[in-house]
């Protein structure tokens, strides 16, 4: 991801910092946060939508391992569905 970013800044003719910086200002969250979030968004979908197994949805949206799709999907979304389940059972 960020030899990613290294090559964008590089297109742009700015830096790799001054890109991260831009994009916090402008989008509000990090390049590599912005990466992570949609490459949830896609796994999620293709979960909802298709029969395909967790490896093959992990790979298809980006993630470049099972470990690292499964790490960054129980941070984003397992604190958040403890909460709703305790607010629905209060």
């Amino acid at each position: 991801e960020e030899s990613s970013l290294e090559d964008l800044a590089r297109q742009l003719k700015i830096t790799s910092r001054h890109l991260r910086r831009v994009f916090q200002i402008e989008i509000g969250i990090s390049p590599i946060k912005y990466v992570q979030n949609y490459r949830l968004l896609v796994a999620t979908q293709l979960i909802k939508d298709s029969k395909l197994s967790i490896t093959q949805i992990a790979f298809d949206a980006g993630f470049g391992s099972i470990r690292q799709f499964n790490n960054l999907f129980k941070k984003e979304y397992l604190s958040s569905l403890i909460i709703v389940i305790c607010d629905t059972y209060k």
